[in-house]
């Protein structure tokens, strides 16, 4: 029980989380923004796939996330990240149902502002987007986190029942990034 809620509450992130659906096919969870030590900003969310197949291909493009400043300036993403893979016009993933997938658009968004007035990402449309400042103390204080190993649970994953081992966790950038071992149950 307990595995399974420490991954329950690192699926769901954040409180302020806004869901939207993309084609039909896809849900988006927007997490939220942060200002990275370099200055720039980097936007998360979430894709899952939702459709009929047990897996689909997944285009986003940096190029048509913006960021809006309040006197309207657009600002357009100069990269996107996709389940850990670095791109800077677009990425494809195959997605597979009901997995969800890290999405991070990079903005090279002014400084002297903690506040995305509008933000369009992924077809979604949000407004008044608070800025999160990176802390160093935070950093460093998480660095000194040990990795964690979490017993066997089970899950359903693309409608099949698997014994599933998370080994190795370590703290990467505020969540935690396992070595995985999915065996089916027969």
């Amino acid at each position: 029980m307990r595995q399974t809620t420490l991954l329950a509450l690192l699926l769901t992130a954040s409180a302020q989380a806004q869901t939207w659906t993309v084609s039909g096919s896809f849900t988006n969870q927007f997490l939220g923004c942060v200002r990275t030590p370099g200055g720039s900003v980097q936007c998360t969310m979430t894709s899952t796939y939702i459709g009929a197949q047990t897996q689909a291909a997944a285009y986003f493009f940096a190029s048509s996330t913006k960021a809006f400043t309040p006197d309207g300036q657009a600002i357009e993403a100069s990269s996107s990240s996709v389940a850990g893979k670095p791109s800077s016009a677009f990425s494809t993933n195959v997605s597979y149902k009901d997995v969800p997938v890290k999405v991070v658009y990079t903005f090279p968004y002014p400084h002297a502002l903690n506040t995305i007035s509008m933000l369009m990402i992924d077809t979604g449309t949000i407004r008044n987007v608070a800025i999160t400042p990176s802390s160093p103390t935070a950093a460093s204080s998480s660095a000194a986190l040990p990795a964690i190993q979490l017993g066997t649970t089970q899950a359903v994953v693309g409608g099949k029942a698997y014994t599933i081992s998370l080994t190795n966790c370590k703290l990467n950038s505020g969540n935690y990034t396992c070595t995985s071992t999915l065996v089916p149950l027969h």
